[in-house]
């Protein structure tokens, strides 16, 4: 059974190696800044 577990463990970790991979090839590059300072206003 642990054998199994460390196994199945192993093949997701592979797994989500390669999508994150996959996924940050695949985003458009993020080269804006955001224009709006954050603060709280009173209305």
């Amino acid at each position: 059974m642990n054998k199994n577990v460390t196994e199945l463990f192993c093949f997701v970790d592979d797994f989500c190696k390669a999508i994150n991979k996959n996924f940050a090839e695949k985003l458009l590059p993020n080269s804006k800044k955001p224009t709006r300072t954050p603060g709280i206003t009173h209305s």
